[in-house]
């Protein structure tokens, strides 16, 4: 694959993805020879010792070393250095454009279902989770970058406000982009061939409820801040976490993957679960679709406001623009 992209670019393989996929998406922290610095932070791989007693550090037996030596061969199978942010940064292009539904396309092209779920389902998936997605976004920008603005003692700015504070604080600021998400949505759904004004009217619903499931999750992981001080990296996860596994047919899961999916990282409820009631009106659905934005809504409202009472900012308060 590296070689055909040489050939039909005609640039280099790690030129083509440093000025068409790194630079373009932010991903700094991407690249094919860490420096001294990255170095530091690089993951560790282990092996089992020769008396299988323990671990100890072993080297990846597919690459060259030292890991920053200009000279050496990029490798386009597994020779790529990266973090958890850059990751989630290539995880939202792919939503966005639809490049990750490529995969779903070739996989029904060659079975017709999985388990009753057809490709026209998984055009409604990811219509619902790229709506929910923008949407977030749109009107909740901050929902990503919580956990930034609570380390960085900036809440003392909208403690200032007469306003609820975590109103406020997620809807100060929107992510453009989320507009292409949301549209997006809107296409997938078209596509799916199951369109009409009662189906259109389910599907607004349902990103509606799967838009308030994604943000309260993202506001309950990120409140964790006010006790461990977490900042962007384990954001990244957790969105990574909900998109990715939002764009899965529910029965594909075993009984715990399930229960996971609904309840610790309820990705079910931002991607099969509304689609389902998409297909069809359900009154099942569409209550565990209610309720799981309530629930997911008060635990974040409660977690969140049980930590601004021990919130404690080292800062002077900053004016945000």
């Amino acid at each position: 694959m590296g070689r055909i992209i040489e050939v039909v670019s005609g640039i280099s393989y790690e030129e083509f993805m440093g000025t068409r996929l790194f630079i373009p998406l932010g991903m700094t922290d991407t690249t094919f020879w860490p420096n001294d610095e990255q170095l530091e932070r690089l993951a560790k791989s282990y092996q089992p010792n020769a008396d299988q007693t323990s671990l100890e550090e072993t080297t990846v037996t597919q690459l060259a070393y030292p890991l920053n030596d200009p000279t050496r061969q990029p490798m386009p199978a597994g020779g790529l250095f990266s973090t958890a942010g850059n990751v989630g940064r290539f995880c939202r292009m792919m939503l966005n454009d639809g490049v990750y539904f490529l995969v779903w396309v070739i996989f029904f092209n060659r079975f017709q279902d999985v388990r009753s779920w057809g490709l026209t389902d998984m055009f409604l998936v990811f219509g619902v989770s790229a709506s929910a997605f923008g949407l977030a976004g749109l009107l909740f920008g901050n929902a990503f970058n919580l956990a930034e603005i609570i380390t960085g003692g900036r809440l003392d700015y909208y403690l200032s406000l007469p306003r609820p504070v975590l109103l406020h604080v997620l809807a100060s600021r929107a992510i453009p982009s989320g507009l292409g998400d949301f549209l997006y949505g809107f296409v997938s759904y078209d596509l799916s061939g199951k369109s009409s004004w009662d189906g259109l009217f389910r599907f607004v619903l349902a990103v509606l409820l799967a838009t308030t499931v994604f943000v309260a999750f993202l506001v309950i992981v990120q409140s964790l801040a006010f006790w461990l001080g977490i900042g962007g990296t384990f954001t990244a996860l957790a969105i990574n976490a909900m998109v990715t596994f939002a764009l899965y047919p529910i029965t594909l899961f075993s009984r715990s993957a399930k229960f996971i999916l609904f309840i610790i990282v309820p990705a079910a409820f931002m991607g099969a679960v509304p689609a389902g009631f998409v297909r069809g009106f359900d009154w099942s659905l569409l209550s565990q679709m209610a309720l799981a934005a309530a629930v997911f809504l008060g635990l974040a409202l409660s977690i969140f406001h049980l930590g601004l009472r021990r919130y404690e900012s080292g800062s002077a308060i900053q004016v945000e623009v």
